[in-house]
């Protein structure tokens, strides 16, 4: 408690607004506490519209009254454009999903993948709200196997993940459809993938190994992931590097992203 106090007290949105920050906070926790069962649907960027759920990430959303995390928003929206195509690997209730899905345009296209069940009807809530017919919803786990696997969802389903990575054991485990990145590109004969996110709490190395055809052959020209410790960041940016992307790692979060561009494009 007095650590998350602490990281709120020290935030810059915080210090712009001190009373509001405390007031959102408090309409945040009293929601959830008191009317859960009324959708909670805030202004996005750009005209755009998000249902939120019970989870940090949302609540990232609420309380910066915009983006959860605005530097790696803002670098997708600087890059993708009408035409392009996109994954949001680890979707969660769809905040990078409807960005995408707005940045493309009609012409583009965006394929989402969230196996939690608890915030599936989220993300397919979002993309109807702000009408995405370019959009594509997978209930799925991406990984490095095709088949099914135990996922462990979690009380706050940022954190769910696939039982292997799970870090925390609250929810009781649960059977989920796995694809790869290579396997979904050529079941869906996708002939272009310009941008992908991964945020999958543990098996980023598992998504690069079941992608790493996709990323030799289509050569996207940005990659974003966030990894979720120390070890697995130094694994995933071997790999990258392997696969001839030059990488920048941000180790200003909790714990380090992976921001990735092909040395040689195509």
């Amino acid at each position: 408690m007095l650590r998350r106090t602490s990281r709120f007290l020290t935030r810059p949105e915080f210090w712009r607004n001190p009373v509001g920050s405390v007031s959102r906070r408090i309409v945040w926790r009293t929601h959830w506490k008191l009317r859960q069962e009324k959708p909670f649907i805030v202004d996005y960027v750009g005209g755009l519209r998000l249902k939120l759920a019970p989870s940090t990430a949302s609540s990232g959303i609420y309380l910066n009254q915009g983006f959860s995390d605005s530097t790696n928003a803002r670098l997708f929206l600087d890059f993708l454009g009408p035409g392009m195509v996109a994954f949001d690997v680890g979707a969660h209730i769809g905040e990078y999903t409807v960005l995408f899905g707005s940045a493309v345009g009609s012409g583009g296209c965006v394929h989402a993948f969230e196996p939690d069940l608890k915030v599936l009807p989220f993300l397919h809530d979002n993309v109807e709200i702000n009408h995405l017919t370019n959009v594509t919803v997978n209930g799925v786990a991406m990984a490095d196997t095709k088949g099914s696997e135990s996922f462990t969802p979690q009380t706050d389903a940022t954190a769910s993940s696939l039982t292997r990575f799970a870090k925390l054991e609250q929810g009781r485990a649960v059977e989920v459809p796995t694809t790869t990145i290579d396997a979904y590109v050529e079941e869906a004969r996708i002939e272009m993938l310009h941008a992908l996110k991964i945020d999958v709490e543990g098996a980023e190395v598992a998504v690069l190994q079941g992608g790493s055809r996709t990323l030799q052959t289509l050569r996207p020209g940005l990659l974003l992931v966030e990894c979720h410790s120390a070890g697995i960041s130094r694994s995933a940016e071997s790999m990258l590097r392997e696969l001839d992307y030059v990488v920048e790692v941000d180790s200003s979060h909790a714990y380090p992203h992976l921001r990735a561009r092909p040395a040689n494009p195509r």
